[in-house]
């Protein structure tokens, strides 16, 4: 298995190489997508910035990351400091690694999340091990959404899906103090990895295995004290915008796509693969509630459906308008859904539905990573021209 870990890692590296190469001048601060137009430290003013933009995620947990415990002030830069430090474990972690310098914070944030997706693609391949080749595995996991953005954003989706792809690696090989660790550093990567303790637990419970559902739910318990701390030091947290009425806006999009200010068939491309994304997440919906529904009726629930249930139902009312609106946030938040979707299609032998189905998902984000690599080519030739 070494072996695929390093492809993975090396998949990651090396886009990242050719983006940064190709589109960013060859900073590669450029991964933590900074706008010009929000304000960033002093300390940090002289990283890559992208003109006439407000950037994107990765930007916050970059100035998380240099002050992990807001001792310099860095927090009144966050755009919603309760609600962004509430994903500390990897920003610390790179502040403890970096100790302190500015160059090397930043490269222990990237190094951390690109070892992490790895990590998470060698679940994703042991957990299709005996129905899919490897190969096409590792294909398959570098098309998710969540992977595709924390790539190039620096987002904390993809370490997220993969604390989920290890607790359910973990729980099918009954490695439990690997399974408790995963679901004490999940809901540090990101909240929403609470749930993720709540699967457990109703694995457990539906086992009758109180100690072990206890055990789950103990696991969140150093969360809980971080995120009690911050409330106390920060304003209420504005997040509550990014939920909505369960699955309407999902369904609504796939009949109002989104008119962008390209060229004509510049935007049927995107439309084409924003459907493609709706009709897969609906799919993903569809295929918890029949199997939730079957499992009642024969009283024989899997576990793999109890495991991201409670994710499913974030998903679900994870659908507000500023998620909605554009692939790069449509999608990736749902992708432990679409993941545990594509790994129960090769399961059930669907092998051409899951050789389709998550890169499809996928595809929007996909589209962003044509042009550097174009660049990079091009410029390529022009060196060998030269």
């Amino acid at each position: 298995m070494a072996g695929a870990f390093v492809l993975l890692l090396a998949i990651t590296i090396g886009y990242q190489a050719l983006y940064c190469y190709g589109s960013l001048g060859g900073d590669w601060t450029g991964l933590f997508y900074s706008g010009d137009l929000m304000a960033r430290p002093p300390e940090l003013a002289s990283g890559f910035e992208f003109h006439d933009s407000r950037g994107y995620d990765g930007q916050q947990y970059r100035v998380l990351a240099h002050d992990p415990l807001n001792r310099k002030g860095y927090w009144k830069y966050l755009d919603d400091a309760r609600f962004r430090s509430r994903r500390i474990l990897i920003p610390a972690a790179a502040a403890l690694l970096g100790a302190g310098s500015r160059g090397a914070v930043d490269f222990w944030f990237v190094a951390i999340v690109d070892v992490s997706l790895a990590l998470g693609g060698l679940c994703f391949v042991l957990l299709a091990d005996d129905v899919c080749p490897r190969l096409a595995t590792i294909v398959i996991y570098s098309a998710i959404p969540a992977v595709v953005a924390s790539t190039d954003r620096m987002v904390l989706d993809g370490p997220s899906l993969a604390a989920f792809l290890a607790a359910w690696l973990f729980l099918r090989q009954k490695r439990w103090g690997a399974l408790w660790a995963v679901l004490a550093c999940a809901p540090l990567v990101r909240e929403s990895g609470i749930l993720l303790n709540a699967g457990v637990a109703l694995v457990f419970l539906h086992r009758r295995d109180v100690r072990g559902a206890l055990t789950a739910g103990a696991t969140a318990l150093p969360t809980l004290a971080w995120w009690w701390g911050g409330a106390l030091h920060t304003a209420a947290s504005g997040a509550g915008v990014l939920l909505s009425i369960p699955l309407v806006p999902q369904i609504m999009r796939a009949f109002h796509l989104e008119q962008r200010p390209v060229a004509a068939w510049q935007n049927v491309v995107f439309q084409a693969t924003d459907l493609a994304a709706s009709l897969c997440l609906l799919a993903a919906f569809g295929l918890v509630a029949a199997k939730l529904w079957r499992g009642l009726r024969q009283n024989a629930m899997d576990d793999d459906v109890l495991l991201v249930l409670p994710s499913a139902v974030l998903a679900a009312f994870a659908s507000g308008a500023e998620i909605v609106a554009e692939p790069y946030s449509f999608a990736r938040v749902d992708s432990v859904l679409l993941a545990w979707a594509g790994l129960t299609l090769l399961a059930e032998g669907r092998r051409l539905a899951a050789y389709t189905y998550l890169p499809a998902c996928g595809s929007g984000l996909l589209l962003f990573r044509v042009l550097p690599l174009w660049q990079f080519l091009w410029m390529v030739g022009q060196a060998g021209r030269k």
